[in-house]
């Protein structure tokens, strides 16, 4: 009589003295690991090759990266310096101006007493270390808008910082850019609250007032260091508002 093929595969261990034993093991178990452990063997082998793989190109897109790195790094310091070495500039020479007092050289610019007198203020404006250029006024709805540019008049275009204010006269009105509230103690604008600005070469800048009639506006644009001293002064106008 022909029999079904067993299912199972049985091994006699001989281990003397001891009586023999009988390990039965299933046929479609051991199929099962012989085709599985090469599988994961060439699955481990795939994955280890991939991920070196990507490591390799991590590690060489850093070194692609670590020339611009160090050039971003060198540009910030050299930023840094200069920021710092301008900051220690300003300290002296407030350090200078305090040293002094309040007496500083006298300036003909009557409409200097629209702002708090900074410490030992020098007028600078002989220097010509600034142009303004370039004036445009025009009205566009509810607004005026006076433009103008700054251009760097200083030897190899070093860099000239500072802050802008600008003063429109209409009729008995009086506006202010950039428009600020005044101090409850003081009535006066201080200039270290104008719009700030450091430029090598060219700066554009650009006014902005409300209408408030229909008539002539005259402009007065004040410019000074970062330590108080009047670098620019320039009287505009009058233009008329339509």
């Amino acid at each position: 009589m022909i029999r079904n093929p067993s299912k199972d595969l049985t091994l006699i261990v001989y281990n003397t003295p001891k009586p023999p034993r009988y390990l039965k093991l299933n046929k479609r178990l051991i199929r099962s690991v012989i085709l599985i452990i090469p599988i994961l063997i060439i699955a481990f082998i795939s994955v280890s090759f991939m991920y070196s793989m990507y490591l390799k190109n991590k590690v060489n897109q850093l070194k692609d990266k670590e020339p611009k790195l160090i050039a971003q790094l060198k540009s910030e310091t050299e930023s840094l310096q200069s920021t710092v070495a301008t900051l220690q500039k300003a300290n002296d020479t407030l350090t200078r101006k305090i040293s002094k007092g309040t007496g500083g050289t006298t300036t003909s610019v009557t409409s200097l007493g629209l702002f708090t007198s900074p410490i030992g203020l020098v007028d600078l404006r002989e220097k010509e270390m600034l142009k303004i250029e370039g004036i445009e006024h025009k009205t566009e709805g509810n607004k005026i808008k006076l433009s103008f540019n700054l251009s760097n008049n200083l030897p190899d275009n070093a860099k000239i910082a500072g802050y802008l204010t600008v003063v429109q006269y209409q009729g008995n009105l009086i506006q202010y850019y950039p428009d600020y509230e005044l101090g409850e103690k003081s009535l006066l604008l201080e200039y270290s609250k104008g719009e700030s600005f450091g430029f090598s070469r060219f700066r554009p800048t650009i006014a902005t007032f409300q209408k408030l009639r229909k008539t002539s506006a005259k402009y007065k644009i004040f410019i000074f260091s970062r330590n108080g001293d009047l670098i620019s002064y320039k009287q505009i106008g009058p233009f008329n508002i339509q």
